[in-house]
């Protein structure tokens, strides 16, 4: 497990890697105390002209769809409509203008004085440490949990990229442990997987679709299943093969069809 207290508390260097714009902008941002709330919610510099913010808002955007695999529906909802209020009024000219005069005169909500340019400057590297801790890791069992990023105490759209990025590597190493099974008992059980969607540690892209977990999963069975239907030699082999069948229906590593499939194909063998 990744040391949260080092990643957190103990940072030395700050490395040149992506995202070093957004560090920028943030901590130019918490350098005034009179940021208003739309420049806040994408994190933007008061001065930013209309390409940054129409970039910004996609980026924004399309992190918080993916964060969906973290995180529940009402909360993307919420996330999404701030997004989206904030890109309303800075990407209108006259409602941008009104909003920049207003900072000029103090009318508008700041940023919290805690938030400094120091601490923005902390919270970046710890971000940035505990992404290439995550990207550095080479087995399943050393992947940190949800409550490791949350501790770090980054700004929504860090904490959702960091979430992402675990369950991404979780899939990879899914894939992984399938793409070298060599038979029915070294792959991973579709019913597990599923309960690791549920508790949001796989993304629904891992899990479905034509090139997803379960497919490969299911397309390597049969293979399998195949291969040893072909080596059956008596009766009891293929007694033993049916209950065999049916128990892999049941953990989800072959379908239904699958399964009538296979069992017809046993029957047919019983009466040669």
């Amino acid at each position: 497990m990744v040391d949260v207290f080092r990643v957190s508390y103990k940072i030395k260097n700050l490395n040149a890697i992506s995202g070093e714009e957004a560090f920028k902008v943030e901590s130019e941002t918490a350098k005034s105390d009179l940021v208003p709330n739309s420049y806040v919610v994408l994190g933007l510099a008061d001065d930013a002209d209309l390409d940054q913010i129409r970039a910004r808002f996609v980026q924004l955007s399309t992190e918080n769809q993916k964060s969906s695999a973290v995180r529940s529906e009402e909360s993307v909802k919420r996330r999404q409509q701030k997004i989206n209020e904030a890109y309303g009024i800075l990407s209108h000219p006259e409602k941008k203008a009104s909003l920049d005069q207003e900072i000029k005169l103090g009318r508008v909500a700041t940023v919290e004085k805690s938030h400094n340019a120091e601490e923005v400057r902390a919270r970046y590297e710890r971000f940035s440490e505990f992404k290439k801790e995550i990207e550095s890791i080479s087995s399943e069992l050393n992947l940190p949990d949800a409550i490791d990023v949350l501790c770090l105490e980054l700004n929504d759209t860090r904490e959702e990229e960091l979430l992402y990025l675990i369950r991404k590597k979780r899939g990879e190493f899914i894939f992984s442990q399938i793409e070298m099974a060599k038979n029915l008992d070294e792959l991973p059980v579709v019913n597990f997987l599923r309960k690791l969607y549920k508790e949001k540690k796989l993304t629904t892209l891992d899990l479905t679709g034509d090139d997803g977990l379960i497919s490969r999963i299911r397309n390597k069975a049969h293979g399998f299943i195949e291969s040893e239907i072909s080596g059956l030699k008596n009766l009891d082999e293929i007694s033993l093969m049916k209950t065999r069948i049916q128990e892999l229906y049941d953990d989800g590593q072959i379908s239904v069809l699958e399964r009538d499939d296979f069992i017809e194909e046993l029957n047919k063998l019983e009466l040669i």
